[in-house]
């Protein structure tokens, strides 16, 4: 607990600091690169019955994913469009895992690809908040994100008995996703009286895009414990203590994004 709290509070800072003071360019290859490391982690969880794949795999889908963000930077208005398909694929994962649990295990291959794919989904929105929306702007996502994070955490810590998704998360429970979003919702609301352009008439729209970024954390969270589980592991590395690896500190955030993008276009 101690040193999860410490990593947080340590990360926290550092993510702010660099939030406000990176021109968009420094902003999107700092952003460019956390995927990259997630990336790495990813390629290591392959299923337990599968050969991981090999470094010339791993650095091949890295530089693909690096043109592809490049070549997004350049034509920015195409940036949305990306955070759209990340919602339906986040959408799809949701249903994925309520019916089928943890399923059939994919080929390691296959696996490292889509880890790229939901890196580069998670890059756009982070990038067109950034860019569009502001330094302020994309620093409140992260803060609702994370506070979710937390929130689920305790709440589940205190209050959780009945069990969310037992076979994939044994931890995760429904008072740990009912925290998570009401801490998304109270600091959303905090973050509503600001944030100076935040109007009345946007702050509905704001608390469905902090909700829905909430719950599809949750998603992302439990897509990974999928994964890990699959692969036999606990943690996606051992980076961070407290919080395991990069991937494990950030699986929430990348499919939480994207559905964010999304709804709160609709207040422009």
């Amino acid at each position: 607990m101690r040193a999860r709290i410490v990593t947080g509070g340590v990360l926290a800072p550092a993510a702010v600091v660099l939030t406000l003071w990176s021109p968009s360019w420094l902003f999107a290859s700092l952003a460019l690169a956390l995927m990259l490391a997630a990336l790495a982690e990813w390629s290591r969880l392959s299923p337990a019955t599968a050969t991981a794949p090999t470094a010339v795999a791993v650095a091949a889908v890295a530089a693909v994913m690096s043109i592809a963000a490049l070549w997004l930077f350049l034509t920015p208005q195409k940036l949305p469009a990306v955070c759209l398909a990340g919602l339906l694929f986040w959408a799809y994962q949701a249903v994925d895992l309520a019916r089928k649990g943890l399923g059939n295990a994919p080929e390691a291959l296959s696996n490292l690809i889509q880890g790229g794919v939901i890196g580069l989904f998670a890059w756009c929105a982070l990038v067109w908040l950034h860019a569009e929306q502001g330094a302020a702007m994309t620093i409140a996502v992260l803060l609702i994100v994370w506070s979710a994070d937390s929130g689920a955490y305790f709440a589940g810590k205190r209050f959780g008995k009945r069990k969310l998704a037992p076979a994939i998360s044994p931890g995760k429970t429904v008072a740990g996703l009912v925290g998570g979003v009401a801490a998304a919702v109270g600091v959303a609301l905090l973050l509503a009286v600001l944030l100076p352009d935040l109007s009345a008439a946007k702050i509905p729209l704001w608390l469905l895009a902090a909700i829905v970024a909430a719950l599809f954390g949750v998603v992302g969270d439990l897509y990974e414990s999928r994964m890990k589980r699959r692969a036999g592991v606990k943690d996606s590395g051992s980076l961070l203590p407290g919080h395991g690896g990069i991937l494990d500190r950030i699986d929430g955030l990348l499919a939480a994004l994207p559905p964010f993008v999304i709804i709160w276009r609709l207040a422009e």
